[in-house]
């Protein structure tokens, strides 16, 4: 077997309306690829009802002379036409009719306060191509910017079955909110006896899942703003416990609950949003020491955002985040009340990716910025991800008319797409734009190689006995990317390596090796990431760099996709036994950003892990007379929101975030301790 090397155009089998090569600069690299193969492995899609992207505009009175100058602000002319969605001649109504995109009736609150990112169905073919990308003019204003993310997989809106905001559930402040999968309420680490009634401490959840809440004869409806998923409020769940409760033992048949509810996502023995919630929330604390009085944690009210199944699965995070930003609106509207005041609320974000621009400029780190910003009594914790130890990372000095070659091993057996990014500076180290080449080489006994690819190309590696016709591996290389505002981004993407070759593509398992060649006059750092494929956190899946010599495998620059935001608190992880020093969790991931002047480090490490000897704390798994042992940074971010609620949330108002991190108690780092890991020293888990 040999490839056949097609530009995007030669593809036959592509959906999008390509008219030239070039069109694929400005467009998501990772829809560039879906489109590509057909949307194999990216699914579940319609394809009729459109391609879900998660939108971002800025305004400017003229087109930014650098990408620095791209995320200019609004002007006031801009600021006024976008607070104004339902004027005739409003700018939401030019987006459908320039761009031709069916708008996802994004959250009104968002557009009249002239909010930036929605989300929206881009009907297909041609709506990415060539109007979602770069600058188009807007009359009398200036000139609009559009940056779009694929935001795979996605069900289309249905609008017949609506829930308007309910106020009266929520009796008690502040608010834990998280963002998760699974969301067992019939345990009783989140429920409570009243009057000889069980009554439930989620007040709102929202399974992002579901396409149509009337697809259930039950008490779910679509949540009013969002268009699509179901969700449940807690006089609902209430009822569900009601109904599977022994009359005269008040045993609770929590199967049973699941099941009347039609809520698939909890059958199984646990799962990652459980013990997250427990630990954040859980009644009691399930790190506290026996007989410890109940905290203000364990009382208090619970939203879950239930992310799809699918999304949570999605290996290149394309499928995050859209749900991640649509979550944080839902949380914003059910945490205030009648009136339009806002109540104090701790989110945990403990999900991410390991890709990304590393620079707090991707579109859903700009999305939890812009949601905190001005916010008083609210705190996004988000964990700072696995990744030290995972072999994802890469970083190397290419001199001028150099190459350096990156080793990547892509396991045998792995069913789903691999993908690295490669994210070139905004200049060289004399301040021109860097002119970099990138060539894939394939494994042994599969020839050749792909063309030399510079900025604006594409190559698709296509098998030249392949009954389909569709591409295995790629070099997509856009002048721009989406992804990021600094600099600009190269992906490699090679297929599963283990499926039905008659129904999808299947590309062999090995090392490919990645030229990079720098064409320049001036030497340039480039960096490197192989995004996250593990979605069953089955590491012999993840395709990871390997190096030989220890030349450009780096354990530095592992923070996550979404651990860059400024104002989030990002949290690492670390051993909670003082009698070992609390020394940092060898897997919890470092800084410092990929360009200077952004993130360090995570802003705290938490107590994830007991002991040296004992990984993970123990937290409750699906069923309640059940536990399970789980760490990760994941676990740590949930220790922070439990402290903020404890520290700060239930104890003072009117806290910015950047207070409510100066508020946390924890222990400094050492004076022998950067803050690259460890941030400005280490809270503690395990409760007196």
């Amino acid at each position: 077997m040999s490839l056949l090397w097609k530009s995007i155009t030669q593809l036959s089998q592509t959906q999008f309306g390509w008219k030239d090569d070039s069109d694929i600069n400005g467009v998501d690299p990772y829809a560039v690829w879906a489109d590509a193969t057909a949307f194999h492995g990216m699914g579940p899609i319609e394809l009729k009802q459109g391609v879900p992207l998660l939108i971002e505009l800025t305004l400017s009175g003229a087109a930014p002379s650098s990408q620095a100058q791209a995320r200019a602000q609004p002007t006031p002319e801009a600021s006024a036409l976008l607070s104004r969605p339902h004027a005739p001649f409003s700018l939401w109504e030019q987006l459908n009719r320039e761009l031709g995109i069916e708008m996802l009736r994004a959250y009104k609150p968002v557009l009249e306060a002239g909010g930036s990112q929605f989300t929206v169905h881009a009907m297909v073919p041609g709506a990415l191509v060539p109007k979602m990308k770069g600058w188009w003019p807007v009359p009398s204003v200036g000139r609009l910017g559009v940056r779009a993310l694929m935001s795979l997989p996605r069900i289309s809106p249905k609008w017949d079955n609506v829930r308007v905001l309910d106020t009266s559930v929520l009796n008690a402040d502040p608010t834990v909110a998280v963002i998760d999968d699974g969301c067992p309420f019939a345990n009783v680490k989140f429920r409570y006896l009243n009057q000889g009634k069980w009554k439930s401490r989620v007040a709102y959840l929202w399974d992002q899942s579901r396409s149509r809440a009337n697809d259930d004869p039950v008490n779910w409806k679509t949540p009013d703003g969002f268009g699509y998923g179901r969700e449940v409020v807690q006089q609902d769940i209430e009822g569900f416990l009601q109904a599977n409760t022994d009359a005269a033992t008040l045993e609770v048949d929590e199967d049973a609950c699941y099941s009347t509810a039609r809520y698939e996502s909890v059958n199984r023995r646990w799962t990652h949003g459980t013990a997250i919630t427990d630990v954040a929330a859980g009644s009691p604390d399930p790190i506290a020491q026996p007989q410890s009085p109940a905290d203000a944690a364990a009382t208090a009210p619970i939203i879950f955002v239930q992310l799809p199944r699918g999304a949570v699965e999605d290996p290149s995070g394309g499928g995050l985040p859209g749900y991640v930003v649509d979550a944080l609106r839902y949380i914003e509207a059910r945490t205030k009340d009648s009136k339009g005041v806002q109540h104090p609320v701790a989110i945990n974000l403990s999900y991410g990716t390991f890709a990304g621009p590393h620079d707090g400029t991707s579109p859903v780190e700009v999305a939890i910025d812009s949601f905190l910003s001005g916010r008083k009594d609210c705190a996004v914790m988000v964990s700072a991800g696995n990744a030290y130890d995972a072999q994802i990372h890469a970083e190397t000095r290419i001199a001028p008319n150099d190459c350096k070659t990156l080793r990547w091993r892509v396991p045998p057996g792995d069913d789903t797409h691999n993908f690295m990014e490669i994210w070139l500076p905004p200049g060289d180290d004399a301040g021109g734009a860097p002119v970099v080449d990138v060539r894939l080489v394939p494994p042994a006994g599969l020839a050749p190689a792909s063309p030399l690819t510079g900025a604006g190309q594409g190559w698709f590696g296509v098998p030249d006995d392949s009954p389909l016709g569709l591409p295995i591996c790629a070099v997509i290389h856009p002048t721009t990317a989406p992804q990021g505002t600094n600099g600009s981004m190269a992906l490699l993407a090679v297929a599963a390596t283990e499926g039905d070759a008659s129904i999808t593509a299947v590309a062999p398992s090995g090392t490919w090796e990645v030229e990079i060649h720098n064409q320049g006059n001036a030497p340039l750092t480039v960096h490197a990431w192989v995004e996250r494929d593990d979605p069953s956190f089955q590491l012999s899946k993840q395709s990871r760099f390997e190096d030989p010599t220890l030349e450009y495998l780096k354990s530095t620059s592992t923070l996550g996709s979404f651990s860059h935001a400024a104002q989030a608190i990002v949290v690492g992880a670390c051993v909670d036994d003082l009698d070992s020093g609390r020394p940092v969790s060898p897997y919890s991931s470092a800084g410092p950003s990929r360009l200077p002047n952004a993130r360090i480090g995570p802003d705290f490490a938490a107590g994830a892990d007991e002991s040296l000897m004992l990984a993970g704390l123990r937290a409750a798994a699906t069923h309640s007379a059940d536990t399970i042992r789980l760490g990760g940074t994941s676990i740590a971010a949930a220790v922070v929101t439990r402290h903020v609620v404890n520290e700060v949330l239930s104890k003072s108002t009117g806290n910015s975030p950047s207070q409510i991190k100066a508020k946390l108690t924890y222990a400094p780092r050492a004076s022998s301790e950067g803050p690259e890991r460890v941030g400005v020293g280490r809270i503690k888990s395990l409760q007196p």
